[in-house]
C-alpha cells in the first residue's frame, strides 16, 4: 500500500487542484489500513473496518472522500500498473452525509463579531476575513512569513513530502494596513504575528497582562470565538 500510495502520488495526486488533500488522504489510507497490506488484500472486510475505526475520527463526508481517493488508486493499479485485484464495490460503504448548511456573514455580522471577541483575538477574526484563511494557518503566522512590501504573505502548508509546500497569499490593503497597525516598527517584526499582551491591541484580559505569556504566540481563540458566535445569534457559524 504504502508503495501503490507514494506511485499514485508521484502520478497523479500532486498534479491535482487539491494535491494537500489528496495527500491527506493517502496518509490515513496507509494509517488505517496498514502500510505493509497487499493491494490484493484490500477486500470488502478491511474496507468495513477501516470505516468503522475512521467515522470515529473524522465526519462522513471525510470518511467518504477517503473512500473516493482508495477507489480512484485502485482503478489505477488495476488499469494503468496491471495489477490483478479483487473487484469491491466501494461505493456501498460510503455513509449518508447530512445536508450542509453554509453561512455567509453580511458587513454588519462580521463588524459584530469582530467586536464580541476579546481584544487580542480581533486581529485575527480580522485577517480571516480579508484573507480567507483557516485558522492554523493564521495563529501560525510568523513576520518572515510576512512580505509587507510585495503585499503577500508564504505559508508552508502539508503535503506528502516532509518538507510541505509553499503557498504565496496575495494581501489587499486593509490586510496590509492590519498587518502593519500590530507592529509598527519593522524592526521588531521577527517572531509570531499574535501574541499576548501586544501594547497595540490593549486587551484588558488576565492572559494579556500575565508577564509570562507577554510576547508568547497566541495558541487558539475557541472559547472567544464559540462566546461571540453565540452573542450575535449565529451558534452555528465556523471559523
Amino acid at each position: 500500500l504504502r508503495q501503490a500510495c507514494d506511485l499514485y502520488w508521484e502520478d497523479h495526486a500532486q498534479h491535482h487542484a487539491k494535491a494537500n488533500t489528496t495527500g491527506a488522504h493517502l496518509d490515513t489510507l496507509e494509517r488505517l489500513l496498514g502500510p505493509m497490506r497487499l493491494l490484493s488484500e484490500i477486500d470488502a472486510g478491511a474496507i468495513r473496518r477501516f470505516v468503522t475505526t475512521r467515522r470515529q475520527e473524522v465526519s462522513p463526508a471525510s470518511v467518504n472522500r477517503n473512500l473516493s481517493t482508495l477507489r480512484k488508486m485502485l482503478r489505477i493499479a488495476r488499469e494503468e500498473w496491471g495489477e490483478a485485484l479483487p473487484e469491491v464495490k466501494i461505493s456501498k460503504f460510503m455513509l449518508d452525509e447530512p445536508v450542509g448548511r453554509e453561512v455567509f456573514l453580511k458587513r454588519h455580522q462580521a463588524d459584530q463579531l469582530i467586536a464580541a471577541v476579546i481584544p487580542h483575538a480581533r486581529p485575527i477574526v480580522e485577517l480571516a476575513l480579508l484573507t480567507g484563511l483557516r485558522k492554523g494557518n493564521i495563529l501560525g503566522l510568523h513576520w518572515e512569513m510576512v512580505d509587507l512590501d510585495a503585499r503577500r504573505l508564504t505559508l508552508i502548508v502539508k503535503d506528502r513530502s516532509s518538507l510541505g509546500k509553499p503557498l504565496t497569499v496575495p494581501l489587499i490593503d486593509a490586510a496590509a494596513q492590519l498587518l502593519e497597525w500590530l507592529q509598527p516598527d519593522p524592526a521588531l517584526r521577527q517572531g509570531p504575528v499574535f501574541t499576548y499582551g501586544n501594547p497595540q491591541v490593549k486587551c484588558p484580559c488576565n492572559a494579556c497582562k500575565r508577564q509570562k505569556l507577554i510576547g508568547q504566540q497566541i495558541g487558539d481563540i475557541k472559547k472567544t470565538f464559540e462566546t461571540a458566535r453565540k452573542a450575535i445569534g449565529m451558534p452555528q457559524l465556523r471559523f
